[in-house]
Protein backbone atom coordinates (compact mmCIF):
# COMPACT_ATOMS: atom_id res chain seq x y z
CA UNK A 1 0.00 0.00 0.00
CA UNK A 2 0.96 3.10 -1.00
CA UNK A 3 -0.29 6.30 1.00
CA UNK A 4 0.34 10.15 0.69
CA UNK A 5 -1.84 12.31 2.93
CA UNK A 6 -4.58 12.72 0.33
CA UNK A 7 -4.35 9.41 -1.95
CA UNK A 8 -4.28 5.45 -0.86
CA UNK A 9 -2.96 3.46 -3.95
CA UNK A 10 -3.62 -0.62 -2.91
CA UNK A 11 -3.70 -3.68 -5.57
CA UNK A 12 -6.44 -5.98 -5.73
CA UNK A 13 -5.87 -9.60 -6.65
CA UNK A 14 -7.07 -11.61 -9.28
CA UNK A 15 -8.03 -15.13 -9.44
CA UNK A 16 -9.45 -17.69 -11.37
CA UNK A 17 -12.21 -20.10 -10.77
CA UNK A 18 -11.15 -23.50 -11.15
CA UNK A 19 -14.58 -25.07 -9.88
CA UNK A 20 -17.78 -23.00 -9.72
CA UNK A 21 -21.25 -24.13 -8.65
CA UNK A 22 -24.21 -21.95 -8.22
CA UNK A 23 -25.90 -23.66 -5.00
CA UNK A 24 -28.69 -21.37 -4.36
CA UNK A 25 -29.94 -17.95 -3.98
CA UNK A 26 -30.22 -16.13 -0.77
CA UNK A 27 -33.28 -13.47 0.40
CA UNK A 28 -30.74 -10.49 -1.05
CA UNK A 29 -30.38 -11.65 -4.10
CA UNK A 30 -26.93 -12.84 -3.75
CA UNK A 31 -26.39 -16.85 -4.81
CA UNK A 32 -24.85 -19.91 -2.67
CA UNK A 33 -21.33 -21.00 -4.00
CA UNK A 34 -19.27 -23.68 -3.77
CA UNK A 35 -15.54 -22.36 -5.57
CA UNK A 36 -12.28 -22.92 -5.64
CA UNK A 37 -10.38 -20.69 -6.70
CA UNK A 38 -6.61 -19.83 -7.17
CA UNK A 39 -4.49 -16.60 -6.78
CA UNK A 40 -2.59 -15.15 -9.88
CA UNK A 41 -0.28 -12.40 -10.05
CA UNK A 42 -2.68 -10.13 -12.13
CA UNK A 43 -4.17 -7.08 -9.92
CA UNK A 44 -5.80 -4.30 -10.12
CA UNK A 45 -5.06 -1.30 -9.41
CA UNK A 46 -7.22 0.79 -6.89
CA UNK A 47 -7.26 4.66 -6.30
CA UNK A 48 -8.79 6.09 -2.64
CA UNK A 49 -8.72 9.96 -3.52
CA UNK A 50 -9.69 11.93 -0.20
CA UNK A 51 -9.39 15.24 -2.01
CA UNK A 52 -13.00 15.16 -2.92
CA UNK A 53 -15.94 14.32 -1.40
CA UNK A 54 -18.42 11.28 -3.13
CA UNK A 55 -17.71 8.53 -4.42
CA UNK A 56 -16.61 8.18 -8.48
CA UNK A 57 -15.47 5.06 -10.39
CA UNK A 58 -12.62 5.67 -13.17
CA UNK A 59 -11.49 3.17 -15.83
CA UNK A 60 -9.69 3.39 -19.04
CA UNK A 61 -11.45 -0.05 -20.28
CA UNK A 62 -14.53 1.31 -22.12
CA UNK A 63 -16.14 -1.24 -21.52
CA UNK A 64 -16.16 -0.85 -17.65
CA UNK A 65 -19.30 1.18 -15.95
CA UNK A 66 -18.26 4.01 -14.39
CA UNK A 67 -22.04 4.52 -12.38
CA UNK A 68 -23.43 2.25 -9.51
CA UNK A 69 -23.81 -0.93 -12.22
CA UNK A 70 -19.95 -1.71 -11.42
CA UNK A 71 -19.19 -3.79 -8.37
CA UNK A 72 -16.83 -1.87 -7.21
CA UNK A 73 -19.13 0.96 -6.34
Amino acid sequence: MQTTHSMIKELSPAKINLFLQVTGRRPDGYHELNTLMCGITLFDTIFFDFRTSGLSVQCTHPEVPEDNTNLVW
